[in-house]
């Protein structure tokens, strides 16, 4: 058992759960330093798996330790590392604010993002898309809330469609951008004009109807509003 320090670069939704994802001080001749996503033995983490001790939840930019096992590669998964968080809740040690997120993000964007986007050897990268779209979408008949993208990364284009975004917190801001209504679509220019220069966590997700989808788990820029995560709705 270790004990590493983490920069907690994704908190998402999934079925059934939580996951949560970031780069400790080990270095990576790649990716800058090591990915690491706690899983549990059996089962998908649960959000209460990811509370510190006073009850508050686990956020994009923590700096946290978390007593880790062994690795539990499942490729492209290869980022698996096993915890008890029954056992061993994690710590919070500092919490880095959008700004200085942001520049940890341009010192570490992936050097080869088509590994995760188009090989699939790894499942995690942190990249600086070329260009970036966003969406939210709100059907007051039946309750479904959607957030999705459409980028460019190296030589991954997601195509007009874009990919599901599972970040909590962006998820819960386009909520409040919304504002009441059913839709709402930024473009590159409109975004960047509100948030800044914007970097992407882009992780493979489990095996679903046969392929492992990409999926956005982590949205940082400099102009990111704190954000209140309704745990209702995870």
């Amino acid at each position: 058992m270790s004990q590493p320090t983490i920069l907690i670069l994704a908190v998402t939704r999934m079925r059934g759960g939580v996951c949560v994802a970031g780069m400790t001080t080990e270095p990576d001749p790649i990716t800058g330093l090591r990915w690491v996503r706690p899983v549990k033995q059996h089962s998908a983490l649960l959000a209460g798996d990811i509370h510190y001790v006073d009850g508050a939840l686990m956020r994009i930019g923590d700096v946290v330790a978390w007593r880790v096992g062994g690795a539990r590669p499942n490729p492209p998964h290869v980022e698996d590392v096993l915890v008890d968080p029954v056992r061993d809740t994690p710590r919070l040690l500092r919490r880095l604010d959008p700004v200085r997120l942001a520049r940890f993000c341009a010192e570490h964007v992936d050097r080869a993002p088509d590994d995760v986007l188009i090989h699939e050897t790894r499942s995690l990268c942190l990249a600086r898309p070329a260009a970036v779209e966003a969406w939210w979408s709100y059907d007051s008949y039946n309750g479904h809330y959607d957030a999705r993208m459409a980028f460019r990364v190296g030589g991954f284009d997601s195509g007009e469609r874009g990919v599901a975004v599972t970040d909590l917190a962006w998820r819960a801001l386009g909520r409040a951008w919304l504002d009441g209504a059913e839709r709402l679509r930024l473009g590159d220019a409109a975004l960047r004009e509100r948030i800044g220069d914007i970097y992407l966590t882009v992780g493979r997700g489990r095996t679903f109807e046969g392929r492992r989808w990409p999926l956005v788990v982590g949205v940082h820029a400099a102009g990111l509003p704190d954000i209140t995560l309704d745990e209702t709705l995870l």
